[in-house]
């Protein structure tokens, strides 16, 4: 009998977005002053009952580092082949610049890393956002002018 266990995924989530969003390989750019919520999802990749322990740091762009509390889901059991998913609580990101963090999980109650995942998000000002937005505004609004006028003349 093992006990194992690994970090299967990252999701985010901040407001004005729909829903969660699964961290992939391109780095989220968040806007100035978001309050960015996370959730870290584990897999019991052994062959017996795994109680399940994330802790979660964010070094931010000035180096300062923040280790959130888990809000959810966290010390739970999950059955061989199954995991949880823990949130934690929000963390502000006040700073422009990348974000790092790193997740480890452990079996609760022990020190022993069972995995560990390092990730990172990078915070830009609204205004970088919204250009590649606006542009494609505008050339949507470019579209529709030249399909009114063609409209007009028939």
């Amino acid at each position: 009998m093992t006990k194992a266990g690994s970090i299967a995924m990252v999701l985010y989530w901040y407001q004005g977005l729909s829903g969660w969003v699964e961290l992939g390989l391109d780095i989220p750019r968040v806007p100035v002053n978001t309050a960015m919520h996370l959730a870290i999802g584990w897999i019991n990749s052994g062959d017996e009952d795994l109680s399940g322990h994330i802790t979660l740091s964010i070094t931010k762009p000035d180096g300062s580092e923040v280790e959130l509390s888990a809000v959810l889901n966290q010390d739970k059991t999950a059955s061989p082949s199954n995991g949880r998913t823990v949130q934690f609580e929000p963390v502000g990101l006040d700073q422009d610049g990348t974000y790092n963090a790193t997740a480890v999980l452990t079996e609760t109650g022990e020190e022993a890393a069972l995995d560990e995942s390092t990730f990172s998000f990078a915070l830009v000002s609204a205004a970088a956002i919204d250009i590649s937005a606006l542009v494609g505004m505008v050339m949507v609004v470019m579209m529709l002018g030249v399909v009114m006028t063609q409209m007009e003349g028939t």
